[in-house]
């Protein structure tokens, strides 16, 4: 019956198709035996086809199986203190800075700083590099913006160093150990970073295996560049789901080699209306701190949305709080001693807005200008500073 509707199906009616059927079974018994092993290939295929269906599966349920049990990490309170205790802390190279984060990066973790620009989110990259580069860290530094400057690595090393109690002979020999330290490359987008990222899981496995120096830090300064493109309107799910290959190839990246990850984000705002009298809400004036301004309200919060904010560690917010000339109390004082200058300096505050170690809600604030960047205990008292020749902030 299978030849017969096939004959008929290839045209020329009923005659035509037993006339094809006569041509090509000669008999009863070859017919019989050309259905048979028809249904013989046909039942042969299906039960390939539900070998490769249950192999898949099989493969499916293993790679399952292996995706959980590496994922999982169950660790006791206790595993997890000393893990805490053991883990190297990598200074900032500002002083204030390291008192927030309690001594410093946390190996195996990421760190993000945020805010609008500009708040000195790339000065502190910088600064974190200057210091692991000098400690003989490797540094990978990776830039979505070309934000990254030899030049001003080179400045920033030399009053970073200072901390150490290095004399200006040490401090100037240890200049050339700094900048071979420090690779740096250009991102142009998300899949790119990724690539990154998987490729040092990769490689850097092969390293520890061959008793080589892996990097200890890992600057990406800005993945929110790349990521905002990713994720307007039209492309929303494409672009959550790089946010997730990127977060998690971060995660484990840290997490195998403790390595601190450090990222920088911009600052997003809730829209606020205008008062009956046409004056912004003073929890909108996000240029200076000034008297009454709440707390709750005048912060900021990091961009990328919900979405983005469980996949670091540490948050830091960077905030400008104020402007101010160098003549103004920083060199002297327009009464006192010191030439005045046009220069000025800007006075930034970090908050730290999430920890596993540290209070949330503390400050510290921090200096910056053409000719100085530190740490400071009081906000409204510079005349202590010492400038220092240094040309940081642009």
């Amino acid at each position: 019956m299978v030849r017969l509707v096939e004959g008929l199906l290839k045209g020329g009616g009923v005659d035509a198709g037993v006339e094809r059927l006569a041509k090509e079974v000669k008999s009863l018994e070859a017919y019989l035996l050309a259905e048979c092993r028809d249904k013989t290939k046909h039942a042969e295929r299906e039960r390939e086809r539900d070998t490769q269906t249950t192999e898949t599966l099989h493969e499916l349920d293993r790679r399952v199986a292996e995706a959980l049990s590496r994922q999982v990490d169950v660790q006791d309170g206790l595993a997890l203190f000393n893990k805490l205790q053991t883990s190297v802390l990598l200074p900032t190279g500002i002083g204030t800075l390291d008192a927030l984060l309690g001594g410093g990066l946390r190996e195996g973790q990421i760190t993000e700083f945020f805010g609008a620009s500009p708040s000195g989110k790339t000065q502190v990259c910088h600064c974190i590099s200057a210091c692991a580069a000098w400690l003989g860290y490797p540094v990978v530094y990776m830039t979505s913006n070309g934000s990254f400057s030899p030049e001003r690595l080179v400045k920033l090393s030399k009053h970073v160093l200072v901390h150490f109690d290095l004399s200006e002979t040490e401090v100037v020999e240890s200049l050339s150990k700094i900048l071979p330290n420090v690779s740096v490359t250009q991102v142009n987008d998300t899949l790119s970073l990724i690539s990154i990222f998987q490729g040092m899981i990769e490689n850097f496995g092969y390293l520890q295996k061959h008793d080589k120096p892996i990097p200890k830090v890992v600057v990406v300064d800005s993945p929110s560049l790349h990521l905002y493109r990713d994720l307007s309107i039209g492309q929303q799910n494409f672009g959550k789901l790089l946010m997730t290959q990127l977060s998690t190839a971060m995660s484990e990246l840290a997490n195998r080699y403790n390595i601190a990850v450090v990222l920088t984000n911009h600052e997003v705002r809730q829209f606020s209306p205008l008062r009956g009298d046409g004056r912004q809400a003073a929890a909108d004036r996000d240029h200076v701190d000034g008297p009454g301004a709440s707390p709750a309200t005048d912060q900021g919060k990091p961009g990328l949305g919900l979405l983005w904010q469980p996949q670091v560690n540490v948050r830091v917010h960077l905030k400008m709080h104020r402007v101010e000339r160098l003549d103004d109390g920083l060199a002297g004082g327009p009464e006192g001693p010191g030439k005045e200058s046009n220069e000025r300096a800007v006075v930034c505050k970090a908050t730290l807005i999430k920890s596993s170690t540290g209070n949330c809600g503390r400050e510290a604030w921090m200096i910056m200008g053409n000719r100085l960047i530190q740490g400071i205990e009081n906000p409204h008292n510079t005349e202590n500073c010492e400038v220092r020749d240094v040309s940081v902030w642009n």
